[in-house]
């Protein structure tokens, strides 16, 4: 629809009235429960529900080094998700650097570590 200046207006239901709230790990940390460790009951478990747990997080570590293993792996809640995707900038070296030398081994290795050996 256009309007009397010219501008195009968005049909009513598809304004936002009011932001969703956020999601914490708080409110929903006592939802999620534990995958089961094999992977067929895995798969079993996807297949019969059609859901795939998905943790994404995306961290600026402002040139500083990596958190101890035990601690990403607290945020990050290996065992609970399917897949564990995260973004991360400023790894090791600051954003000129990185992008001479985008290598970040000890930030790659912190993760693998936190994770283990399923993902």
């Amino acid at each position: 629809m256009i309007t009397s200046s010219g501008r195009q207006s968005i049909p009513t239901p598809f304004l936002i009235k009011s932001w969703p709230k956020p999601i914490t790990d708080e409110s929903i940390s006592s939802k999620i429960i534990d995958l089961p460790t094999c992977h067929e009951e895995i798969r079993s478990q996807v297949e019969s529900s059609g859901d795939i747990l998905i943790r994404v997080v995306t961290w600026n570590q402002q040139a500083k080094e990596p958190p101890h293993p035990e601690y990403l792996a607290k945020l990050l809640f290996p065992h609970r998700y399917h897949l564990v995707v995260v973004g991360s900038q400023e790894c090791e070296n600051s954003f000129a650097k990185s992008i001479v030398m985008p290598s970040k081994p000890k930030w790659t290795s912190c993760l693998k570590e936190a994770l283990g050996d399923e993902y």
